[in-house]
């Protein structure tokens, strides 16, 4: 009976790390995001944090697709356009 404490503490603790490591990669996106030139570089950032934030934060996931897809239109980057 005393295990199932532990290992519904192990649990949290784990999916906690996970979230934790997962906020500093996207922190680490929206810096390179910053720092892009107006290239495919920038486009493949915004799938990448639209991809990450689809289950945590769906409006802010839509927000970049938005942004990837008008700026690989922009650019005439239709291979951009597929992770969207």
């Amino acid at each position: 009976m005393k295990k199932a404490p532990v290992l519904l503490v192990s649990i949290l603790f784990i999916i906690s790390a996970f979230a934790q490591v997962q906020n500093r990669a996207n922190d680490n996106l929206v810096k390179e995001l910053g720092a892009a030139g107006h290239d495919t570089t920038k486009i493949i950032l915004l799938s990448k944090l639209s991809d990450n934030l689809r289950s945590s934060d769906p409006v802010k996931a839509m927000e970049y697709a938005a942004q990837g897809i008008a700026f690989a239109e922009k650019i005439n980057f239709r291979k951009g356009l597929s992770p969207f």
